[in-house]
């Protein structure tokens, strides 16, 4: 049978159905084959990001090294009053653990 008779038996409607499955399955490679690229697009993005703060963290150690001192990490300011109050006295007194402030 040739295509053209067999297009000839078939009805308007599986025409429509077959023509329609063939368009969905164009669609649904040609979006796959887009997200694959951005896919790969984005990993060598985020690669390239990772590498770029590792080097500057490199960086940043190299050049922290060869200053003369060594700079402390920042912390927060402990409070002066409350930890002038505390005093811990040794395990045999019996003096009790806080003083109070005058």
């Amino acid at each position: 049978m040739s295509v053209a008779a067999f297009l000839e038996s078939l009805s308007i409607e599986s025409i429509f159905l077959m023509f329609g499955s063939v368009v969905l399955l164009i669609l649904l490679l040609a979006l796959q084959i887009r997200n694959a690229g951005a896919a790969q697009r984005l990993a060598k993005m985020e690669s390239e990001a990772r590498v770029n703060r590792l080097l500057s963290a490199v960086e940043g150690m190299a050049t922290s090294r060869t200053k003369s001192r060594a700079k402390p990490a920042p912390s927060s300011n402990r409070p002066i009053a409350k930890s002038s109050m505390k005093r811990v006295p040794a395990a045999r007194t019996p003096r009790p653990a806080y003083k109070r402030a005058r």
